[in-house]
C-alpha cells in the first residue's frame, strides 16, 4: 500500500506487484499518469478506481475501472479476472 505516487514507484520496483489498484484522484499525481509510469517500470494489470464514473478519461479505457462506492464481492471478482488475464 502506497501513500503517494513516489512511494508507489519505489514499491513497483522493489515488490514487483502482480496487480495495481489506483485511485484516479491522487494527491500528488494523477492515477492515470501513475498507472502508465508503474506499468512501464513493472508491467502488471491495472484497476482504476474513481467516485466519478464520468471522470474516466478516454485514454484510460484499456484499464479496468471500478466506480465508488465499491462492492467487496465485485472488487474480488475484478481482481480475480485481472490476474487471470
Amino acid at each position: 500500500l502506497a501513500d503517494s505516487g513516489e512511494q508507489a514507484r519505489r514499491l513497483a520496483v522493489e515488490v514487483r506487484p502482480a496487480l495495481y489498484i489506483l485511485d484516479l484522484d491522487l494527491p500528488d499525481v494523477g492515477g492515470l499518469t501513475l498507472a502508465q509510469t508503474l506499468t512501464a517500470l513493472h508491467p502488471a494489470p491495472v484497476i482504476l478506481v474513481s467516485a466519478y464514473a464520468e471522470a474516466v478519461p478516454s485514454d484510460a479505457l484499456h484499464y479496468t475501472y471500478l466506480a465508488k462506492p465499491l462492492d467487496p464481492d465485485h472488487v474480488a471478482r475484478t481482481i480475480q479476472c485481472s490476474l487471470a488475464g
